[in-house]
């Protein structure tokens, strides 16, 4: 279970779903529209324009094939880190899609995966890999492709991945503290809890469990963050002791249901059902000083496979205003995942090839601005 492939432990058909969000609505006197839980959509919106650079096809050797990856690194030699749930191991590949080597291997001892998920590199040569369902973090050496150490969490679920030059920076929800991630230095070190959950988790556990998916991004002395079940982007400096938020106005995604959370706090049960008629941010990273990038994901929770539409937004801090929801082409079957170097856009999705098979396939695009209709954050 990885940052693309988080699942709820309930499973609620839609038209199940949508018939509890209805009659909480009609209590409400809103209505049966299953739009009107969340945010008006803008559809009229022009989002970000996502230029073709290339793709290239990861290429299988000695058995070993990408078929179910759950999130992507890009290194500064360009080589690619992409973390798989059926082969058990971090895998890394070159510019041109040539296996080079694995880190880890499926188990459960030190440098072993159940399932890897996020990744992050700290300092110039330490991989930080999630794995989950231990709710550990592993450690690498890139250079020599070792492990280094691990790190078990004591929590119900830990949630997006980052690093600040030697420090670990991991999502945790802790409703009692009303934080959203803790900062440490290795396996060893106490845990310094940072940063904030959205007003509607504070001091409800279950409402807290329901902000479970975030996605962390950190450059120089800012962090950012972005929540399963809110349409804001929190900012917190080094400390993370001060913090900015950035409305994130939906044009064409799900977004979240704003209205709806505060409504069912008295039903906590119908309020983690309906959590999951949400959009999920899958990727959060910084384009350059001013411009934070975000993919979401709108899953199909009917599906037993993890699909969905992807969207891309982003985020100019300095002007306080956001250009939003750019559909990703590629197939939603099952999601994608990505990450961003810079102003491009990698994305690792999978593919039919000219030979009729099945290939996980790496885009490469260039996130253009100049047709963006851009919206306040608030």
């Amino acid at each position: 279970m990885g940052i693309n492939r988080l699942r709820p432990a309930w499973v609620v058909g839609r038209r199940v779903l949508n018939q509890l969000l209805c009659g909480a609505l009609v209590l409400a006197g809103a209505g049966c529209d299953s739009d009107r839980i969340g945010e008006v959509r803008k559809p009229q919106l022009r989002g970000p324009i996502l230029e073709m650079i290339d793709s290239v096809d990861l290429l299988e050797r000695d058995g070993v094939f990408v078929s179910k990856p759950n999130d992507v690194l890009v290194l500064p030699n360009h080589d690619l880190l992409v973390s798989d749930v059926a082969v058990g191991s971090v895998l890394r590949f070159s510019s041109r899609g040539e296996l080079l080597g694995r880190l880890g291997r499926r188990g459960r001892g030190p440098g072993e995966f159940v399932s890897p998920g996020w990744m992050a590199r700290a300092s110039d040569s330490v991989l930080l890999v999630q794995n989950a369902p231990a709710f550990r973090i592993e450690a690498f050496d890139l250079r020599a492709g070792t492990w280094l150490w691990g790190r078990r969490f004591e929590a119900k679920t830990t949630t997006g991945l980052a690093a600040r030059e030697n420090d670990v920076l991991l999502g945790l929800l802790d409703a009692q503290r009303k934080t959203s991630f803790v900062e440490f230095p290795d396996s060893s070190s106490a845990l310094l809890y940072r940063g904030r959950l959205p007003a509607d988790a504070h001091a409800d556990p279950l409402l807290t469990d329901a902000f479970r998916l975030t996605q962390l991004a950190a450059r120089g002395g800012r962090i950012a963050q972005a929540f399963e079940v809110s349409n804001w982007i929190y900012l917190f400096d080094a400390t993370a002791a001060s913090v900015d938020s950035f409305h994130i106005v939906v044009a064409r995604r799900k977004g979240a249901p704003v209205r709806l959370l505060p409504l069912l706090r008295s039903n906590q049960q119908l309020a983690m059902k309906a959590v999951n008629h949400v959009s999920q941010p899958v990727a959060l990273g910084w384009l350059n000083d001013a411009l934070l990038g975000l993919v979401t994901v709108d899953p199909d929770r009917t599906s037993v496979r993890y699909r969905g539409q992807a969207f891309v937004s982003v985020v100019d801090l300095n002007a306080r205003r956001a250009c939003v929801d750019a559909p990703l082409d590629v197939p939603s079957d099952p999601a994608p995942v990505a990450t961003f170097a810079g102003d491009t856009l990698f994305v690792v999705y999978q593919d039919i090839g000219t030979t009729g098979a099945a290939v996980t396939r790496v885009r490469r695009m260039k996130v253009g601005l100049g047709q963006c209709s851009w919206e306040p954050t608030g």
